[in-house]
């Protein structure tokens, strides 16, 4: 028979397990990511899209407000 606080303790252990694999995850991609950065053809497509990304945001940001 479960308890609320048997029902506490398995909600507090399952949302420590996902901060972690969270925690987890998060590095990996980072990890992944700077080793991407690494490859200078990977490097300058990123670059490249995020100027267009910046350029469109530009554009986006100086059109006229609409009343």
């Amino acid at each position: 028979m479960d308890t609320y606080l048997t029902a506490l303790i398995e909600r507090s252990v399952t949302a420590s397990v996902a901060a972690t694999i969270n925690r987890t995850a998060e590095r990996a991609g980072e990890q992944m990511a700077d080793e991407l950065m690494r490859d200078p053809a990977v490097r300058a497509r990123m670059l490249e899209l995020i100027r267009a990304a910046f350029e469109k945001s530009l554009v986006e940001l100086t059109k006229p407000v609409q009343p």
